[in-house]
């Protein structure tokens, strides 16, 4: 592994590194309220969302392939870094989200945060059940919060018929068209109903 950098903004992280010969993925990990927190990306980057005031030490370690026999883990690189102010709201809206395979729709409301995420709470009509996600230059949605397959990122709706939702944000399916004031948020999306087999 060689040197890593952290870009923070807000309660957000973004650790980033050079790619690695014969690396398959790269696994981290880090503390949060005493307990370790770890992970793996394919990617040479990892964000990191909502983090609480604090100091914060992130080592990162390059994987090469389960039947690769000739490369072993790599020693891990570590960096250090601060978030100095606690996750606050900048502003919040009231809208109607519809959802097209239900045939119906809700309130819900959204919140913009000061580290560039947003939360659509109730965001399929049952309370404690929220979306979070952010909005790349393009105004795609991105969704690296989620569990991943195949470029659908699985959201739960607490909907008893409806368990999930497995939306696909990139190519522009899923993005957000407006401002800091006002916009509509779109999302493709395939349901898991109860019962039914796949997604």
């Amino acid at each position: 592994m060689g040197e890593l950098t952290v870009e923070v903004k807000g309660t957000t992280a973004v650790l980033s590194w050079e790619e690695v010969e014969h690396a398959e993925n790269y696994a981290y990990t880090y503390m949060v309220g005493g307990k370790e927190v770890i992970g793996i990306t394919e990617k040479t980057e990892q964000t990191l969302r909502q983090l609480a005031q604090g100091d914060y030490r992130v080592s990162v370690s390059a994987v090469p392939a389960e039947d690769d026999e000739a490369y072993a883990a790599s020693p891990a690189a570590s960096v250090t870094f601060a978030i100095a102010q606690e996750k606050a709201a900048l502003w919040t809206a009231t809208g109607t989200h519809t959802s097209y395979g239900l045939n119906s729709s809700w309130k819900t409301r959204m919140t913009a945060w000061n580290d560039d995420s947003y939360t659509l709470s109730r965001w399929y009509g049952v309370e404690g059940y929220d979306l979070t996600f952010t909005v790349n230059k393009s105004g795609e949605i991105e969704l690296s919060d989620y569990e991943e397959d195949g470029g659908y990122f699985y959201v739960p709706t607490g909907l008893s018929r409806n368990e999930g939702i497995w939306i696909y944000p990139s190519g522009g399916y899923s993005n957000f068209e407006g401002d800091a004031k006002s916009g509509s948020l779109w999302l493709y999306a395939e349901m898991v109903m109860t019962g039914s087999p796949g997604r």
